[in-house]
């Protein structure tokens, strides 16, 4: 009888670390005055499109800068421009047919090299993971006649990664009503959306993806201090997603593509609106299974086996991670100068390490903040200063069944960042959120061909006493003296490992008599 026994499947081929820089100059327009002191600078690495063929992966985008600044007049200004960035993935691995991403702006630095002009560079990098097709196939002649085979089989978990397609929804919301206060003495600084996503889980070929959105603007109004106004909206839509199952690791992603603000002017005042469009997708991460055959022999036969060593990685979970934190400082150690009011703060995370400890992983990082804010001068005027500096974080996330041999990553995100100022006393608030994957990188011997010799005789006379080792198992005995294993098993008395192909190790079995 002849053995063809093929699995088409997918999976995890290689994930691999890439980086490059882009940079960009600027000059303010002329209408604009000079820049006379720099209060702080955001940026954000913005995904547009990608491109792969047999040579690898292209992810091409766009970096974000905003600057926020005191004008020659004393005058609160914002400015922001763009580079361009092309993420290079060389790849050469066989049948692979898809690559995911998410690019970052790692680390960053904006520079004033003129009264009026911006030098940027950035380092966006990402983690690709690459999905390849692959099989496993077993061929050849088992046994002939009546002679019945004994099959050592196993199930592989081998990770796939797949993704929905993406949607767009815009936000529109009034973050500020101003009674009494004309349109023209209302300026919007800087403005920006956060996006929390809370939740995702399947549906009918589609993900609903639960979280809120915070829209909010840095606000400057006549003579008033400097002000953020927010408001925050939830949200809960569907994105469309073939193939879609309870049992995968969903992550939702969100990435705001633009953020706009006007002030519009009514008969009882004016209103601050803020709009923003945001990218909303979803990642599923789950094991597939895959029967693969690990060894054949025959009782009656002898056979010829060729095996081959199979690496796969295989996802141990992921874990989702959501917490409010708190943070204190000394208000000196942000500024020399005396500080009355934090108006804004945003920040990032940069994990550094993930360590196990105890049952639990250590996810070890900095918190990297910057912001402005309003300073009382020796004259008691009030002017305005930019903060910049960092937080080390640490937090510790419960492994539940994960193995020593699953390596760990994380991610993390810093949202509604916030600062109270008490004294002396700086109280810095924010809301962590992540995932911590932990997987593992396997290797199995497996059958490829198995091919019959010449029949031996069937019976065998006497008993034999067999003292196992700690590599036995009931197959590879059963296997050594052409015996089934449920024979073996029964004789012995070993009802927990009663079934063909059974691959638990012989510990606690002292010795096997074989018939």
């Amino acid at each position: 009888m002849d053995i063809i026994n093929e699995g088409k499947f997918k999976k995890l081929c290689r994930v691999a670390d890439v980086s490059t820089e882009s940079q960009a100059d600027y000059t303010l327009p002329d209408y604009l005055g000079d820049v006379r002191k720099v209060l702080f600078t955001t940026c954000e690495a913005k995904q547009a499109g990608k491109f792969s063929d047999e040579n690898g992966d292209e992810f091409s985008g766009i970096v974000a800068y905003e600057v926020v600044y005191l004008d020659s007049e004393n005058k609160l200004s914002s400015a922001g421009f763009t580079s361009d960035y092309d993420l290079r993935h060389k790849s050469a691995d066989q049948g692979k047919i898809a690559a995911f991403a998410t690019p970052s702006a790692t680390s960053y630095n904006v520079r004033l090299t003129g009264p009026r002009r911006f030098s940027a560079r950035a380092t966006v990098s990402a983690s690709v993971k690459c999905i390849a097709e692959d099989e496993i196939s077993v061929s050849g002649s088992t046994f002939v006649g009546e002679t019945e085979p004994q099959t050592l089989e196993g199930v592989l978990k081998i990770r796939n990664i797949s993704e929905s397609e993406p949607i767009e929804r815009e936000f529109a919301e009034r973050v500020e009503r101003l009674d009494g206060v004309i349109e023209d003495e209302t300026r919007v600084i800087y403005c920006g959306a956060e996006v929390l996503l809370d939740d995702a889980h399947a549906e009918d070929d589609r993900v609903s993806i639960k979280g809120e959105i915070i829209l909010y603007a840095l606000l400057s109004i006549d003579e008033a201090p400097l002000y953020l106004a927010s408001k925050t909206v939830e949200f809960d839509e569907p994105v469309p997603f073939v193939g879609v199952s309870a049992d995968m690791h969903l992550i939702p992603r969100a990435e705001v593509r633009s953020v706009t603000a006007s002030v519009n002017a009514d008969e009882a005042g004016c209103e601050v609106v803020v709009s923003s469009i945001v990218e909303l997708s979803c990642v599923a991460e789950y094991n597939t299974p895959v029967l693969a055959k690990e060894d054949v022999y025959l009782t009656c036969a002898e056979v010829n086996n060729t095996y081959r060593d199979y690496k796969y990685n295989t996802l141990g979970g992921v874990v989702k991670v959501s917490e409010g934190c708190t943070a204190e400082l000394r208000a000196e150690e942000l500024s020399a100068e005396k500080i009355r009011d934090i108006p804004y703060l945003k920040a990032t995370v940069k994990v550094e390490n993930v360590s196990r400890e105890a049952g639990e992983a250590v996810i070890s990082g900095e918190l990297r903040c910057v912001g402005v804010a309003s300073v009382i001068g020796e004259n008691g005027e009030i002017s305005y200063t930019g903060l910049r500096f960092a937080l080390p974080i640490e937090k510790r996330v419960t492994l539940d069944g994960a193995s020593e041999s699953e390596e760990l990553s994380a991610t993390l995100e810093a949202h509604a960042v916030s600062a109270l100022l008490d004294t002396s006393t700086v109280k810095i608030n924010y809301k962590l959120t992540g995932e911590l994957t932990s997987a593992a990188s396997l290797s199995k011997k497996l059958l490829t061909s198995s091919e019959t010799a010449e029949p031996i005789e069937a019976e065998r006379g006497g008993i034999t006493v067999y003292y196992p080792t700690d590599t036995d198992t009931l197959f590879s005995v059963a296997k050594k003296y052409k015996t089934k294993v449920a024979k073996l098993s029964h004789d012995n008395d070993i009802a927990a490992q009663a079934s063909a192909g059974d691959a638990e190790s012989l510990g606690g079995v002292s010795r096997l008599i074989i018939f």
